[in-house]
Formats: C-alpha cells, structure tokens, sequence
C-alpha cells in the first residue's frame, strides 16, 4: 500500500515540520505534498501560507522577513523547533 501526507499532518507534530516528517518516513510514508516559501532574504522555508499566522505565536509575511528572524518565532501548540528550511 502507498501512503500519502499532506504538510507531514497526522504524525504527532504540528504541520510541516522535521519531526513530522521523520514521524511519516517512520510509518512508512513514501508521499509528500507540502509547499514551500521563499523568504526576504531568498531561503526556501516550507509552510503552507505566506504568513505564520496560522502555526506560529507571531505573525510575519515570510517574503518580507529575513530566515533567521523566522527561525526564531515558536509554534502556537507545540516545542517543535522553528520553521524547517526546504535544505532540512
């Protein structure tokens, strides 16, 4: 059988994230569909919307915000670490 995720959902995390990820490759998972962004400073983050408004504690347009500044906003319901670059 050939299991899907969209955006890693499902797997103990919150939505795209690396410990999403490694939990869906752990159950078998060998399809992905998530989307990715670039940021003000042309990194490739993966998160579904063009602002962290909906997973994150704060909200930012990700292609007006520089990386580092992104990496540093923490999810609303979870210790997951910040947003996953597409590189990760």
């Amino acid at each position: 059988m050939n299991i899907a995720t969209h955006r890693f959902r499902g797997f103990d995390s919150n939505e795209n994230t690396s410990t999403g990820l490694l939990n869906a490759l752990s159950e078998g998972v060998k399809y992905f569909e998530f989307d990715v962004r670039i940021t003000g400073d042309s990194v490739p983050v993966v998160n579904h919307d063009h602002s962290t408004k909906n997973q994150f504690k704060s909200t930012v347009n990700i292609r007006k915000t520089k990386y580092h500044e992104i990496r540093e906003i923490k999810y609303k319901l979870s210790s997951a670490p910040g947003i996953m670059t597409l590189e990760e």
